[in-house]
């Protein structure tokens, strides 16, 4: 075989391969085309059920800081307006709750994670800016200190009021809701940020 054969063989060989290796690359790039794609709607899906979530938990916090904070003007209203004999005679005895008008009981609001936590499993948050990401994590690490601080200054105070407690150490158990409003109030605002920054997206 001549060397003008084996260029020949050569360059039909290359001509067969060139097509196959394009394809691949083409097939490649294709599908790594569409898996941003997949990737990028599985993103904005999660961004819009997240700023749903949030929404609905602005709404509930709101309405739950506006009774605590009802209940906590009312406690220190009572405190000043009872006697002194009052205020030392059993607070069951005298009617319990019955004594604060308007009282709906402990009403902690019910705050959803589970779209959040759902992105995290699925890693759809990684494609997101640091600062997003950051802002994000930042609302529901709050989200959470607040609802374990309104379970320990609301729920754990309230359900172990004794069977001999006085009216003013029941009374004085709604006082701490001032902290939890506070607590509540900085989180409104958090997510009012955080809905700002996705509604922008």
């Amino acid at each position: 075989m001549n060397k003008q054969e084996v260029l020949k063989q050569g360059l039909n060989m290359l001509s067969q391969l060139i097509p196959v290796a394009l394809g691949v690359y083409l097939g490649i790039i294709a599908s790594n085309w569409n898996d941003q794609r997949n990737q990028a709607a599985l993103q904005q899906v999660f961004l819009q059920n997240l700023y749903l979530e949030l929404s609905a938990n602005q709404q509930k916090l709101k309405e739950a800081s506006s009774y605590h904070e009802a209940m906590f003007q009312l406690s220190s209203t009572l405190l000043d307006h009872y006697s002194a004999d009052t205020l030392q005679q059993g607070f069951w005895s005298l009617g319990g709750w019955r004594l604060l008008p308007g009282w709906e009981g402990l009403k902690i609001p019910t705050l959803e994670s589970s779209v959040y936590e759902t992105g995290t499993l699925q890693n759809t948050l990684l494609g997101l800016d640091f600062a997003t990401i950051n802002t994000i994590a930042q609302v529901y690490n709050l989200q959470g200190e607040y609802l374990a601080w309104a379970n320990k200054l609301i729920f754990d105070r309230i359900t172990t009021i004794k069977g001999n407690a006085t009216t003013r150490e029941a009374i004085n158990n709604l006082q701490q809701w001032y902290d939890v409003t506070q607590k509540g109030q900085t989180l409104e605002k958090d997510y009012e940020r955080l809905l700002i920054l996705l509604k922008a997206r």
